[in-house]
């Protein structure tokens, strides 16, 4: 960190490079956190159900607020990105409002490894950048058909119509567009960053230790083989399989060109059969 952060966050945060998660609502990033959590990794202390950093996510949101965007419309923010006076300029908004919250993300301990978790940081990955130059990147990146048809069942689980839509329509079409757009944005950014590391989701789910351990090079976490195995079999979870309504619901839609399956294919994942 820079003197200006040390200065002003040190009492809080140890000297060194925080791990940063990032990746699109439902691809993952939740298990990874907790898979972080597990290895003694500091993500915070009042995290949301999804262990998310309360801190670090209402900073996000304000961010995204402040320009007109929000984590489903998030193109007056990332739209200038690009400007470097404006990064600069969100860099010190940002460090404002964590010098104000820091206290709901509490204190790492000296020397121990920190980071946090929160979908919205692909978008505001610049900015952090600005704080923290050399943090650790993990870019978690899933199927784009798996987190459209996670995402839309969420957003039908919780639809009510008194509730202010951040995403609407909520349809399948609409969550893979979505998923397409963090994709590329997080992409982009990989050239930007000195330490990242890209993480498929499947390949956590289906070789879980191995995954652990790419993990634990990255990060510099030293842990047993007996202890990755424990995290292995205590967190994982099969995600739920598609139906074969949704199967044929996404067929008509690739077919129907309401899906891009280019994506897809490029990132090595098979259609819908």
């Amino acid at each position: 960190m820079q003197n200006i952060h040390l200065n002003s966050l040190k009492n809080y945060l140890p000297n060194n490079d925080p791990i940063i998660i990032i990746g699109m609502h439902r691809s993952g990033t939740s298990l990874v956190a907790k898979i972080l959590s597990e290895l003694g990794v500091h993500i915070g202390v009042e995290l949301d159900i999804h262990n998310e950093s309360i801190c670090f996510m209402n900073i996000n949101r304000r961010l995204l607020q402040n320009q007109g965007a929000h984590w489903a419309k998030p193109e007056p923010f990332v739209s200038q990105i690009h400007n470097e006076i404006f990064v600069k300029d969100k860099s010190r908004e940002a460090l404002h409002l964590l010098n104000q919250w820091i206290d709901s993300y509490g204190k790492a301990e000296d020397n121990q490894i920190f980071g946090w978790k929160d979908p919205r940081n692909i978008l505001t990955l610049p900015i952090w950048l600005e704080i923290f130059p050399r943090a650790k990147i993990i870019h978690i990146i899933r199927n784009g058909i798996d987190v459209a048809l996670s995402l839309y069942r969420r957003e039908i689980r919780s639809f009510r119509p008194w509730r202010k839509k951040k995403f609407f329509p909520p349809t399948i079409a609409t969550g893979y567009r979505l998923w397409k757009k963090y994709l590329q944005i997080g992409l982009a950014l990989e050239s930007r960053c000195i330490k990242w590391l890209p993480l498929r989701y499947e390949d956590i789910i289906s070789q879980t230790q191995i995954q652990i351990n790419i993990i634990c090079q990255f990060t510099g976490v030293t842990i047993s083989s007996e202890a990755k195995m424990n995290i292995a079999k205590r967190i994982i979870r099969q995600p739920k399989k598609c139906s074969l309504l949704e199967t044929i619901q996404l067929q008509l839609l690739i077919k129907m060109g309401f899906i891009d399956p280019s994506p897809l294919i490029a990132m090595g994942y098979e259609l819908p059969a």
